[in-house]
C-alpha cells in the first residue's frame, strides 16, 4: 500500500480507503493464484489425456496398442529410453490396460499421446524423427489395419529429415505381406 495515497487529515475516509485497498489486494492475489493454478491444471490434464506434443531424443515410439503390444510390455519396458505411445484410443483406457498388465507404478513409465497414426502432424507430436526405434503395430479389430500401418510408414519415410530411424512394422494379412516384401519403399 502506498502511504502517500491516504490523506492524513481525513481520518474516517482513511480507514475506508485502507479497507478498500486491502480488499483489492486480496482479490487481485486470489485471481492471480487461481489463474496460474488453472493454467498448470489444464496443462497436466492435457498431458494425461494424451493431447500434448513432446520434444524427445533417443526414445522409443510405439504406434498402436494392439494385443502384441500388451504381450510385449515387459520386454518394451526393459529397453532403455523413454517410451511414447501414439494411439487412437483414449489415454486413460490405455493406461488402465497397461496398469492391469504391469501395475500402476510401471504404467507411469509410458507417455501416451492420442491421435491418428496416418496423420503426419500426430507423428511429429511424438518426435518420431529423433526416436531410436519406432514400432508400428496398429490397433486391434481395425478394418484397414495393414493399409493404415503402411500409410504410417510411408509418412515416416516421406517426412524423414536427417536422421535414420529404425522401424518395425506389423502386417496382419499374408497377401499384403507378400506384396509389401516385393515393393521398394522410398527412403
Amino acid at each position: 500500500l502506498d502511504p502517500g495515497a491516504f490523506d492524513a487529515n481525513a481520518k474516517p475516509a482513511a480507514g475506508f480507503q485502507f479497507v478498500v485497498a486491502m480488499l483489492g489486494a486480496i482479490v487481485f492475489t486470489s485471481l492471480t493464484i487461481t489463474t496460474v493454478s488453472n493454467i498448470f491444471s489444464n496443462l497436466a490434464e492435457s498431458y494425461r489425456n494424451g493431447e500434448s506434443s513432446l520434444r524427445l531424443r533417443n526414445h522409443i515410439v510405439i504406434i498402436g496398442t494392439n494385443q502384441i503390444f500388451y504381450n510385449s510390455l515387459k520386454s518394451i519396458l526393459a529397453q532403455n529410453g523413454t517410451k511414447v505411445i501414439l494411439t487412437s484410443l483414449p489415454a486413460k483406457e490405455v493406461r488402465s490396460k497397461i496398469s492391469a498388465h504391469l501395475g500402476s507404478d510401471k504404467a507411469n513409465k509410458f507417455t501416451i499421446v492420442t491421435g491418428d497414426r496416418r496423420l503426419l502432424s500426430n507423428l511429429e507430436r511424438v518426435s518420431y524423427n529423433n526416436a531410436k526405434m519406432v514400432y508400428i503395430l496398429g490397433e486391434d479389430n481395425e478394418k484397414d489395419h495393414d493399409a493404415a500401418n503402411i500409410s504410417c510408414l510411408n509418412n515416416l519415410c516421406d517426412a524423414k529429415k536427417k536422421n535414420t530411424v529404425k522401424c518395425m512394422l506389423e502386417i496382419d494379412s499374408p497377401e499384403v505381406l507378400l506384396l509389401f516384401s516385393q515393393t521398394k519403399l522410398k527412403t
